[in-house]
């Protein structure tokens, strides 16, 4: 029989065309490659130090490469994870505590290891990572037209005085610090306490740490916010890869750099509880020097920047000698209306005698009639010899000068007095 090819050609030629389909839909739905990231896709506002999945969907890909990748001119980049399987389809992304925060982020995946002609995507709009939340006093400072600083600020040193006054017999330093510590647990402050207070032998500025700032110890208000200096997430990471030391030993670096991510997550999580706890300050000044000098400022000036009540007691607490400058002996006794008495306007103690004293002049004045005490001699300003008869130990005050009033620090008022003190955290 003879073989026809006209009959069986149309067979074949049909043939080929459907095994030519079937390669070319086998190719485009089965070979083709593939990548698509579905999260974050935009707008998503995600927190530094914490954990969450970037999803994709992938097809003929086996390895992909993660991108973080900053929005802007020129784009800036850095890698997330390398060489992570493809079919796991997730990979959950703890963002570094150190990560700085912006809107601008997009993530990139692509297909691993990397090349011009290989599959990648972005998200389609920006995303966010924000820095932890911290207690922000600005708004509190501006209002009040002062400067609050949040209770974790660094290198604080709280301040209080004491609702109780006392006379001169304070039981010497001791007892003093002890009457502020027993006030500072009472309201419910830690930390060691002492009274900024100084005798003969002792200064004040000796015997009590004075380095830090100066804040009021009564918080105000705590205002939520979430703003962290910028600068601050990358610098530790930039340090780490830029030392010249570390170069050679840069992957341990950077597995150190993810260490340490892990244990600044669970950092952040206590840090921020710490956050509703926190309160605002008022700052008296950035350093000893800067408080101690509103004690000698005018007094329209501190309404300004002092709290009434903290202003009202200010011009009510026992100092004695606080630096080298204070009177060592002799001072004159402040106050409204001075004795007929010459002897009794000056005292010959500056510390109401080491603060174990609260009589206004020393024993046995004045004398009994056919009776002679000795008494030490002081001088006035105009030089003139003048027996002391008073017992004062230095304070706090007010003063007028030209029609102005003025705090001053070395005011001598009569130990039998009751005054306050000043108590300084440790």
């Amino acid at each position: 029989m003879e073989f026809n090819y006209k009959k069986i050609l149309p067979w074949v030629l049909i043939a080929i065309v459907v095994i030519g389909m079937a390669i070319w839909l086998v190719y485009r739905f089965i070979g083709e490659k593939s990548l698509e990231l579905i999260s974050p896709n935009g707008n998503e506002i995600w927190q530094a130090g914490k954990t969450y999945q970037i999803t994709w969907k992938a097809k003929n890909i086996g390895k992909v490469g993660i991108m973080l990748v900053k929005d802007k001119t020129p784009r800036e980049s850095e890698w997330i994870v390398k060489d992570f399987p493809a079919g796991k389809r997730k990979y959950d992304w703890q963002i570094f505590g150190w990560q700085e925060p912006r809107q601008d982020y997009k993530i990139a995946i692509v297909e691993y290891p990397w090349y011009e002609e290989n599959k990648i995507d972005y998200s389609d709009k920006n995303f966010t990572i924000l820095g932890p939340t911290f207690a922000s006093c600005d708004n509190l400072s501006i209002e009040a037209e002062w400067s609050y600083l949040p209770s974790d600020f660094p290198n604080l040193r709280k301040v209080f005085i004491t609702n109780t006054a006392f006379g001169g017999n304070l039981g010497g330093l001791g007892g003093a610090d002890e009457k502020c510590q027993k006030e500072a647990e009472e309201r419910g402050l830690e930390g060691t306490w002492k009274a900024l207070l100084g005798d003969d032998t002792n200064l004040a500025v000796e015997r009590l740490n004075l380095e830090g700032i100066f804040i009021e110890a009564e918080g105000k208000e705590v205002l939520p916010a979430t703003k962290i200096p910028n600068y601050l997430w990358e610098s530790f990471k930039s340090f780490l890869k830029k030392t010249k030391k570390l170069e050679e030993k840069r992957e341990t670096v950077e597995g150190a750099y993810d260490v340490l991510g892990k244990y600044f997550e669970k950092f952040l999580g206590e840090w921020e509880k710490e956050q509703e706890r926190k309160t605002c300050h008022r700052l008296l000044g950035k350093n000893f020097e800067e408080f101690f000098k509103k004690l000698s400022d005018p007094l329209a000036l501190n309404r300004e920047k002092l709290e009434e009540e903290f202003l009202k007691n200010l011009s009510n607490i026992w100092l004695g000698r606080i630096n080298k400058e204070s009177k060592k002996e002799c001072i004159t006794i402040f106050a409204q209306y001075p004795s007929r008495d010459p002897s009794l306007n000056y005292s010959f103690t500056t510390t109401c005698q080491n603060w174990t004293i609260s009589e206004e002049r020393v024993p046995g004045y004045p004398p009994k009639p056919d009776e002679k005490i000795e008494l030490p001699p002081c001088y006035t300003p105009e030089g003139v010899r003048i027996d002391a008869a008073a017992l004062a130990g230095l304070s706090s005050g007010i003063i007028e000068k030209a029609g102005e009033k003025f705090f001053a620090t070395s005011l001598g008022k009569a130990c039998n007095l009751s005054q306050k003190l000043l108590c300084i955290q440790q």
